[in-house]
């Protein structure tokens, strides 16, 4: 592909853990709220840290109606202080794992245990659904989600990235 013009970008980390490792390993959130759909608030949060990633209204409207809308058993998990929803994530089922995704924590709020109390909830929740492990995809350049996660138990199983045309902008007929 780099012969051909294509420059390695994206590079992203598939971890792994055991679901009780990572309650143990994580603290509940005074806090947390659970659902099976994810309300305006929490798209709003989620949105607000994922837009600041360079995505637009197109990508909002696609993320809403199919990341968020999946045909699995899925929960939605939030921290609301005063009204506000600043730490979101989703957990979605199937066969025994757990994968979350969506896990943001708004600017102004981190380094309050938002992201980790998420995680935490998630965890709970999937061992409720009968899960016993979780995966998530964490963008190699990330190293604070990094960090998160390998404290919360999550290992590295595999990496994998996306390759784009030097000089090609997301949405502007990138191939990946």
């Amino acid at each position: 592909l780099e012969r051909r013009g294509y420059s390695s970008a994206w590079a992203t980390a598939v971890m792994v853990a055991d679901v009780d490792d990572v309650i143990r390993r994580t603290t509940a959130a005074e806090g947390a709220v659970l659902s099976p759909r994810a309300s305006d608030a929490w798209f709003e949060a989620y949105w607000a840290v994922e837009s600041s990633r360079g995505r637009d209204a197109d990508d909002a409207r696609i993320c809403r109606s199919v990341l968020l809308a999946p045909e699995l058993p899925t929960t939605f998990a939030s921290i609301e202080t005063a009204g506000e929803t600043w730490a979101v994530g989703q957990l979605v089922c199937e066969a025994g794992w757990g994968g979350l995704q969506c896990v943001a924590t708004s600017r102004r709020s981190r380094r309050r245990g938002g992201a980790t109390g998420v995680v935490h909830a998630l965890a709970v929740a999937a061992r409720e659904a009968d899960c016993t492990n979780l995966y998530l995809a964490v963008g190699v350049d990330n190293p604070a989600a990094r960090d998160l996660y390998e404290r919360a138990g999550f290992r590295i199983a595999y990496r994998y990235c996306y390759y784009g045309m030097l000089g090609a902008m997301v949405g502007e007929g990138a191939a990946t």
